[in-house]
């Protein structure tokens, strides 16, 4: 439930898809309240699309929140959207500027794989990281050339 709290990380991919979902989404629910509920009453429209409208700010605020939480950023920086001029420079530096690699406050990098099992835990691992994670895949090789999972599930259980 990060996404409504605007707790955690993400990634400035996962912002612009989740920025396009919610405009794409307010868009049918406009056209919807407009052009197919024609005989409803006009207050009803009014204040339901009041409702849509401060529900889907409140999710792109978030969305942003968690953004600037990326960028190792407090989360009160959002309050700059509400200057003119300034916040398009605002959505611009939570579009293009790069994720902070390390874990931060507020979690861990969103480009973490968890299938690698790297030391950082982050996609942009250094050839020495890419050569002990190899190194450590090795004692699982099996003579056959196949791969001895039941191993390494031991040694995870062993480690925890």
């Amino acid at each position: 439930m990060d996404f409504l709290t605007g707790g955690g990380r993400v990634s400035p991919l996962r912002f612009l898809l989740i920025a396009l979902l919610l405009l794409a989404s307010l868009a049918l629910t406009g056209q919807w309240t407009t052009y197919v509920h024609p005989v409803t009453d006009r207050l009803v429209i009014e204040n339901s699309g009041y409702a849509v409208g401060v529900t889907f700010a409140w999710l792109f605020t978030m969305n942003a929140v968690r953004r600037l939480h990326d960028r190792s950023h407090n989360g009160y920086w959002i309050l700059l959207g509400l200057v003119p001029g300034v916040n398009v420079f605002l959505v611009l530096y939570l579009l293009f500027a790069p994720s902070s690699v390390s874990a931060n406050r507020w979690g861990p990098s969103p480009f973490r794989n968890p299938y690698r099992g790297l030391s950082g835990g982050d996609a942009r691992a250094t050839e020495e990281d890419l050569a002990r994670q190899e190194q450590r895949n090795r004692r699982f090789l099996k003579e056959d050339g196949t791969f001895d999972f039941d191993g390494l599930l031991r040694e995870r259980d062993e480690d925890r």
